[in-house]
């Protein structure tokens, strides 16, 4: 095989590459990806504050990329700890899991209503003092990429597992609409 023939097909090689690998380096790791909005407001300020509320908020993915959602918790702006509920797995209807169960995926640009579990006086809280999200999310390629390889990793020696690390889901904040006080980010 002559040179210039070796040449062109490293060449071609080279360009096909180049795909996956830009599209990796642009979908794993987005900035802050995800917003969060009560979608009724006034039928959360309408219930009765005694008892806990079962809220539901809307949930959209900004990016072009297929994100995975694991659980979120709300808080006041003011404050680092959540005091005001939580969003999981386990209060979600099971059509909008994924296959495994593990999270939520969202193609690029979709919405999806989930279900937040919210103290007692957290209407209140979020307009008094505004509410934010600190949620758990990774991208669709990294969940893809973890399943596989914690399936090899299982079929490991247990002295070998503990030498393998294990990747953690990506950590954003951002305000809940619509008791943002703050721009949004």
């Amino acid at each position: 095989m002559s040179r210039r023939v070796k040449w062109w097909i490293a060449a071609i090689f080279l360009l096909l590459l180049t795909g996956p690998v830009v599209y990796l380096a642009l979908a794993w790791s987005p900035e802050n990806p995800l917003r969060f909005r009560v979608t009724d407001p006034l039928t959360a300020a309408a219930a009765d504050p005694t008892y806990p509320q079962l809220v539901e908020i809307e949930v959209e993915n900004t990016t072009r990329f297929p994100l995975v959602f694991f659980m979120a918790d709300v808080g006041r702006e003011d404050m680092r700890i959540s005091t005001l509920g939580n969003i999981h797995l386990r209060d979600q209807q099971p059509s909008v899991l994924n296959r495994d169960a593990m999270g939520v995926e969202l193609r690029g640009g979709q919405r999806t209503r989930l279900v937040a579990d919210m103290s007692t006086q957290w209407h209140r809280e979020a307009s008094d003092h505004g509410a934010k999200v600190k949620y758990h999310w990774c991208s669709g390629a990294e969940y893809w990429l973890v399943m596989r390889l914690a399936k090899v990793v299982m079929i490991l020696p247990d002295s070998v597992q503990r030498f393998i690390p294990s990747p953690r889901p990506s950590t954003d904040t951002t305000p809940l609409d619509p008791f943002a006080r703050d721009e949004k980010p």
